[in-house]
């Protein structure tokens, strides 16, 4: 098959609660990648004050993640420098890169939840400033000067993307609210200001983030619009849409992810839309495995997703 982009996963939890579970599940889960097929393992920051602990910092986790794995890229998708003293993030930033053997990859977003800039005394009105600040001290270590190593977390802000460019840096998107046509207008803009930047040092990178539903041949495991409406929820809790409007966008995004752009499918639909990433300009696939109770209940999902990778 023509695929040859990269594929990671982002593991996220959308509980409301802690469990003592949780380390034994990430390490039962970490045994089962394989790291000829997966190239990196994302964490969130979580940003929202009712969700669990678990991800409250995405640096614990990879520092976690490092120890019991020795050949899988890391990486923070995203971590909020505004809700962070500048140079302590830095400090653990080296500090992780150093436990991790330069296996970390660090993607930076500015937020959203002004409740959780809130809980952490931050200002929210200067999030970007903070943002663009952070990167720029990042970027004192050589490492962090490739694009494939520091991102930027954007959405469809065609202003961002350029940016992006402009500074040398790669791009972490979410395609949730995209086409394929949309994508392919945004990775254009985004390589045409990056050649001719003067921080540009090397050829940018994208990676887009999608759903993730393999359906075997037997038998359908589960429900994806079910599985998948707790986190689409979330990130529409915040907007200034009434109710009935955030369910519209709840079930015009599951219908546009099912059909278009999430890889949800038989084997064969996953394939073809990987090769439509592909050739859209998109340099690394992550696969969102979402979970509410246990991350146990991933596990045979990764395994239908290794199987078709092998097969490519």
């Amino acid at each position: 098959m023509e695929v040859a982009l990269k594929v990671s996963l982002s593991i996220f939890g959308n509980g409301d609660h802690s469990r003592e579970s949780f380390p034994r599940e990430l390490e039962n889960f970490l045994k089962f990648v394989d790291s000829e097929l997966i190239h990196t393992i994302w964490f969130p920051e979580r940003h929202a004050p009712h969700l669990s602990c678990h991800h409250c910092n995405p640096l614990l986790n990879i520092a976690f993640c490092s120890a019991l794995d020795k050949k899988i890229h890391l990486g923070t998708g995203s971590l909020i420098p505004a809700l962070h003293s500048p140079s302590s993030l830095f400090d653990q930033v080296q500090q992780i890169s150093i436990l991790s053997s330069n296996r970390l990859r660090v993607s930076v977003g500015a937020g959203w939840d002004q409740q959780e800039f809130e809980r952490y005394e931050a200002n929210f009105e200067s999030r970007y400033e903070c943002l663009h600040s952070f990167t720029e001290i990042l970027r004192q270590d050589s490492y962090f000067r490739s694009a494939e190593n520091l991102l930027t977390t954007i959405s469809s802000s065609v202003s961002r993307w350029e940016e992006a460019g402009a500074q040398g840096l790669g791009v972490y998107c979410g395609v949730f609210g995209k086409d394929f046509s949309t994508l392919r207008d945004l990775i254009t803009r985004y390589r045409m200001q990056l050649v001719n930047s003067p921080n540009r040092h090397d050829s940018g990178w994208v990676a887009c983030m999608t759903h993730f539903w393999a359906e075997s041949s037997s038998s359908k495991e589960g429900n994806y619009p079910d599985k998948i409406k707790g986190y689409l929820k979330r990130h529409g809790s915040s907007s200034s849409l009434s109710q009935t409007n955030q369910e519209l966008m709840v079930s015009k995004s599951i219908k546009r992810m099912t059909e278009k752009t999430g890889l949800i499918g038989p084997p064969d639909e996953i394939l073809n839309r990987l090769n439509k990433y592909k050739k859209a300009g998109v340099d690394e696939l992550i696969l969102l495995f979402e979970y509410t109770d246990s991350l146990d209940q991933e596990t045979n999902q990764l395994l239908q997703l290794q199987d078709i990778l092998r097969s490519i």
